[in-house]
């Protein structure tokens, strides 16, 4: 996971160094009826610190907190990228 996003934030590109450490993030909230556990396919690096994705997400829906943070254009291009990512988990643990 870390390898794919570079060490950084998966939503804002946020490296991890002297301002930021990485939380992993269930993108689906654990409080969701949706959420599907702590699995590969719900996990991304969020930046964690003083005004951090992972702090301003917190337990919100994903597509709710992007918009709310980015606006309906950007967001849109965020969840592209963490789709894509997504998909590649599931097929690299899909079965044979």
């Amino acid at each position: 996971m870390l390898d794919y996003w570079q060490h950084a934030c998966a939503v804002c590109g946020n490296p991890k160094g002297l301002l930021w450490t990485l939380a992993n993030d269930h993108w689906v909230p654990l409080n969701s009826p949706d959420c599907p556990g702590t699995v590969a396919a719900n996990m991304i690096p969020l930046c964690h610190g003083n005004l951090s994705c992972n702090n301003s997400k917190f337990k919100s829906d994903p597509h709710v907190w992007l918009v709310r943070r980015y606006g309906n254009r950007k967001a849109s291009t965020i969840e592209k990228r963490i789709g894509a990512y997504f998909a590649l988990v599931a097929q690299t643990f899909a079965a044979p």
